[in-house]
C-alpha cells in the first residue's frame, strides 16, 4: 500500500513538473512573500480501521475502507519558508465487506467510515530553486467519525451507527508546483490518525493514508 501511494504521488508530481519545465515561473520571489492564500485539495483516502468486541451481535475485526472527500480552507505564509493552514476535512462514500467466523458462529458485515472535521497545519516549504516546492508538514485537529455497521448472522440482523469527536493528528509531504505568481498545484501524501473511541461494548480505531491533489491560490 504504501509503495503504490508514493508512485502515485510521485507519477502526479512528475507530470506537473514536466509540463512546466520549459516555462519557469518569473515571479517565484513574489510567491515566497508572506500572506494569505486559500487551498483546496481532493483526497484519496486508504482507512484502515477496527471495530472490536461489538455488544448484540454486531461483529467485530479489522477492515480496510477506501474512500474519497476533500479538504478547504485557508492558509497564511509567514515567510517564504513556513505557512499555516486551517482547513475543514471530510472523507466518506466507500464501504467494506467482510464475513467474520469462529467457533460456531458467524456473521455477515457491511462497514461504512465518514470522518468530518477541522485541521490546523504548519508546513515547511524546502526551497531548491525553480517550480517545484518539496514541502514537509504536520497538524492537530477535532474530527468526528461515524461507523456504521449492518449485521446478518447467527446472532440475528441489525444495524449499528457509533460515532464519537475527539483529537486527530497527521504528517504530510509534498511538493508544489508554481503556476504563477498566485496558482500553484500542491501534490501529496498525508497520514492522518484520529484515535480511538468505546460504545456499545466496541472498540473503535481509526487511521488513513491519503493521497492529496488540489491548488493553492494566493490573495
Amino acid at each position: 500500500m504504501k509503495k503504490f501511494l508514493f508512485l502515485s504521488v510521485a507519477s502526479v508530481a512528475l507530470s506537473a513538473f514536466s509540463a512546466r519545465a520549459q516555462t519557469p515561473n518569473a515571479n517565484n520571489a513574489d510567491a515566497s512573500a508572506a500572506g494569505m492564500y486559500g487551498v483546496g485539495q481532493a483526497a484519496l483516502s486508504f482507512v484502515d480501521d477496527s471495530a472490536k468486541d461489538l455488544a448484540d451481535g454486531a461483529g467485530y475485526g479489522d477492515f480496510d475502507v477506501g474512500n474519497g472527500g476533500f479538504n478547504i480552507g485557508v492558509g497564511y505564509r509567514l515567510n517564504g519558508l513556513v505557512r499555516a493552514e486551517l482547513t475543514y476535512n471530510y472523507r466518506g462514500g466507500a464501504e467494506n465487506e467482510k464475513t467474520i467466523q469462529g467457533a460456531g458462529v458467524y456473521s455477515d458485515n457491511k462497514y461504512s467510515v465518514t470522518t468530518s472535521g477541522v485541521m490546523l497545519n504548519g508546513y515547511v516549504d524546502i526551497p531548491v530553486g525553480g517550480t517545484v516546492t518539496p514541502y514537509v508538514g504536520a497538524g492537530v485537529g477535532f474530527t468526528n467519525v461515524e461507523y456504521m455497521v449492518e449485521f446478518e448472522g447467527t446472532g440475528g440482523k441489525g444495524k449499528r451507527k457509533v460515532d464519537s469527536s475527539g483529537f486527530s493528528y497527521g504528517f504530510a509531504a509534498g511538493v508544489g508546483i508554481e503556476m504563477n505568481e498566485q496558482v500553484a498545484w500542491d501534490v501529496g501524501y498525508r497520514y492522518v490518525n484520529h484515535g480511538s473511541f468505546k460504545k456499545h461494548g466496541g472498540k473503535f480505531t481509526t487511521a488513513a493514508n491519503e493521497v492529496l491533489i488540489g491548488a493553492r491560490y494566493s490573495f
